[in-house]
């Protein structure tokens, strides 16, 4: 794996940097199904830990930030997607689904945020972020109107 030597300053001399232009879109991976049980989940996130500090997500809200959330199986507490009139929680199963599930799993109590960002319709990078942005901008907009 090539490491980004940018952020650490300039390559060193004996070292040259190439970048090479590639298509890549972000899109949601999920495989071929499940993979372990509700215990392996817990398990995996230290749920008896939380459990013992008392922690169950009271007073959280959780962002899911992929491909949508159904609602009839995970309640959801608003969101967006860039697609005009979505409805939060309208999306049918999928791993937006499943990783609020792993949320409810840890932090029952949790309000759960569907941010169907996955569903961008953009064909570029460019209009990927930018709907990132606009996701980003409502969520800030729910912070400022009910901290």
């Amino acid at each position: 794996m090539n490491e980004d030597v940018r952020s650490k300053g300039a390559p060193p001399a004996n070292r040259r940097t190439k970048y090479v232009p590639i298509t890549v879109f972000p899109t949601p991976y999920c495989g071929s199904g499940p993979v372990g049980t509700h215990r392996d989940v817990a398990r995996k996130l230290g749920l008896a830990k939380l459990r013992r500090l008392g922690l169950t997500g009271k007073r959280v809200r959780a962002a899911v930030v992929d491909t949508g959330i159904d609602g009839t199986i995970i309640p959801v507490h608003g969101g967006w997607a860039p697609i005009p009139g979505y409805v939060p929680g309208s999306q049918g199963p999928d791993h937006g689904t499943m990783v609020a599930y792993d949320i409810r799993i840890a932090a029952p109590d949790a309000l759960i945020l569907d941010y169907a960002l996955l569903t961008s319709q953009g064909n570029t990078w460019t209009a990927f972020l930018s709907d990132a942005i606009a996701a980003f901008a409502d969520l800030m907009d729910l912070l400022a109107r009910d901290p």
